[in-house]
């Protein structure tokens, strides 16, 4: 089944849904194990992704202005 074919059904399978949001099924993966990104479900020992709630959590994802990466604090000593 390809991503044309979502007109069939509604879920996704892992690589689908990681091409439709342009993203590794590594980090999708990592993301179910971590609580994080897109609802899934599982269809038996299937994880499968609704396309509807996929586009919906990507939609979720907008922002207006990027955060920079905040780099933990290092205790070098002093204040003590």
């Amino acid at each position: 089944m390809t991503i044309d074919d979502h007109d069939k059904t509604p879920y996704l399978t892992v690589e689908q849904a990681a091409t439709r949001l342009q993203l590794k099924p590594s980090t999708l993966v990592k993301w179910r194990h971590l609580g994080q990104g897109p609802i899934f479900r599982t269809h038996g020992s299937r994880i499968v992704y609704h396309i509807n709630e996929l586009d919906e959590w990507s939609d979720g994802q907008k922002q207006q202005k990027a955060t920079p990466h905040k780099k933990p604090l290092l205790n070098d000593g002093e204040g003590e």
